[in-house]
């Protein structure tokens, strides 16, 4: 099996599409019932779906931030914090 580290890379991000893909499946598949529960049952009471979907969705769009933005160390950004902490060090006494 080879280290290569782009495919090790690629790998994780795979991975975290699928994961959002199930998040999105599961959050789209909720969302039904709750709704069809709604309209059938309880449709004179305010849309009360509307109370666990929201902060779900939430969740939802940070999840997609996370594998479609990943904040991942690389060396650009560990030098340029690197330069940020010199340039802040007070000098010898």
């Amino acid at each position: 099996m080879t280290t290569d580290p782009v495919r090790a890379r690629a790998v994780r991000q795979v991975r975290r599409k699928r994961g959002l893909q199930v998040h999105a499946l599961w959050f789209v598949l909720v969302t039904l019932v709750l709704i069809v529960v709604w309209l059938i049952w309880l449709r004179s009471i305010f849309f009360w779906p509307l109370t666990g979907l929201l902060p779900w969705a939430a969740g939802l769009a940070f999840h997609a931030w996370a594998v479609y933005h990943p904040s991942e160390l690389d060396d650009a950004r560990i030098e340029r914090e690197m330069d940020r902490l010199h340039r802040r060090r007070p000098g010898p006494d």
